[in-house]
């Protein structure tokens, strides 16, 4: 990762680049959780402290995060990484000579990628891998996120695909991390 972001800031010739850092899964874990309002440093307390019982982490330390999506509804959306991998992405990033400003789950990206929020409602279909992702998004709140095996046909796939399309019924955006800027 160093070395593609210190060719990338050659390349561009960039002065004092800054870096937005967006972890695909399985790299991190993310849902969509029920909290009472606390501030932003209380969930990351919270979620770091008791990380197994939210996400699938197995047994290495995380470092876990949350912001408020559903407005008064108390929904944020949270995630979790390795401590170690979140340690080696700022390390990498700060030693290319990039200034790194946030390190968000895909989902988060995703939203801001397409847009959600500007119209009514929307949702976001993205492919990473072998799960598509389906996050639904009212009036700038995201208020469902699903994951769904991406391969294969079966009919119960199709199935699964139109359930989940259909809880959004405005309009659907697709968003890939190969379509990226």
């Amino acid at each position: 990762m160093q070395a593609a972001l210190a060719e990338l800031r050659d390349a561009l010739k960039l002065r004092a680049p800054r870096a937005a850092i967006a972890l695909l899964p399985p790299l991190v874990h993310s849902r969509l959780l029920e909290f009472p309002r606390l501030a932003g440093v209380e969930y990351a307390r919270v979620l770091t402290r008791d990380a197994a019982r939210y996400f699938p982490t197995g047994r290495a330390a995380q470092i876990a995060a949350a912001e408020p999506v559903g407005g008064a509804s108390g929904l944020v959306l949270g995630a979790a990484a390795a401590s170690d991998l979140i340690a080696a992405v700022v390390a990498a990033t700060q030693a290319a000579g990039w200034r790194l400003d946030t390190i968000v789950p895909a989902e988060a990206a995703w939203l801001a990628a397409a847009g959600a929020g500007r119209r009514g409602r929307a949702a976001v279909v993205a492919v990473a891998g072998d799960v598509l992702a389906v996050l639904q998004d009212e009036a700038g709140r995201l208020v469902g996120l699903r994951r769904l095996p991406a391969t294969g046909g079966a009919p119960d796939q199709m199935n699964s695909y139109r359930s989940a399309l259909s809880l959004s019924a405005g309009s659907a955006r697709a968003a890939s991390p190969r379509a990226w800027p």
